[in-house]
């Protein structure tokens, strides 16, 4: 929760999921414009396009990455550039502590493998698809939750009570 996240913590959490991405694009962009194909690939989140309790400092870094990502594909469009954005689900990776596995674990949430969403990204690269989401319901989630907010609201709603036990109980 975000009252439990050190002022640090999150101001890291935001340096590395979108300030080092957008300073490392900036600084590659002179060597990017001289490809005949070039193109950037920012890896987001379902999450950046899905408010989800308990990870809202994550998830603002992640829907502003998704933002970026947007507004840099449009601001390059002239130019031969692209850029892609990747959101995958939950990736069964070393970064997730206890606390998401246990959330996964007893909410039921899917967990990718990471070379599922490599093959996702191959794939995404292939097709020339400048948004990708990987995984079901996330993705059905991601796309509803921008027609109906609400709606995903009452739902993750009902998840509250596990969200802020798990919390509680993994408090360091």
């Amino acid at each position: 929760m975000i009252e439990d996240q050190s002022d640090s913590d999150i101001s890291n959490l935001i340096a590395i999921n979108l300030t080092s991405p957008i300073l490392v694009t900036k600084c590659l962009l002179p060597l990017l414009q001289n490809t005949a194909d070039g193109g950037v690939v920012n890896v987001g989140s379902a999450f950046g396009a899905i408010g989800y309790t308990g990870f809202s400092a994550y998830c603002a870094s992640k829907f502003g990455l998704r933002g970026y990502s947007e507004a840099l594909r449009r601001e390059l469009s002239d130019s031969g550039l692209q850029v892609f954005y990747l959101a995958p689900l939950a990736t069964n990776t070393a970064i997730n502590n206890s606390r998401v596995t246990d959330l996964n674990s007893e909410l039921g949430n899917a967990v990718d493998e990471p070379t599922m969403v490599a093959k996702a990204l191959l794939k995404q690269l292939q097709k020339n698809n400048i948004d990708c989401y990987v995984g079901w319901p996330e993705k059905f989630f991601a796309r509803f939750n921008g027609l109906l907010p609400k709606l995903v609201d009452a739902s993750l709603s009902k998840q509250l009570p596990v969200i802020g036990r798990l919390a509680k109980t993994h408090k360091d």
